[in-house]
């Protein structure tokens, strides 16, 4: 395998684990929340749609809490580094280190 190849490969899988556990501490957030708030019971399948308004109500909820700022830190590097193995992968098939 060559490295261009490698590199491209272990970055997007990396970036994509890391939004992984980002997504983990978002329903973590969740769960804390909808055990406080009764108003708060929903599925967990409609929450994506509703995820501004869980953010904003545990920021009201736990003002100290870290956890929303982990999340948004993880989001941000695991994205970049999906995006730049992306990225990496296109411009080094074009350069030809990656043959396809």
């Amino acid at each position: 395998m060559e490295w261009p190849l490698l590199v491209v490969l272990i970055t997007t899988v990396l970036g994509f684990v890391v939004v992984g556990i980002s997504n983990f501490i978002y329903y973590e957030i969740f769960r804390e929340v909808r055990a406080v708030s009764p108003e708060w019971q929903m599925s967990f399948w409609k929450v994506g749609a509703k995820s501004r308004r869980v953010l904003k109500r545990h920021r009201e909820l736990f003002p100290d809490s870290r956890q929303r700022s982990k999340m948004g830190w993880l989001s941000a590097v695991g994205l970049a580094l999906f995006l730049g193995g992306t990225v990496f992968g296109i411009l080094a098939t074009n350069a030809g280190w990656i043959k396809n």
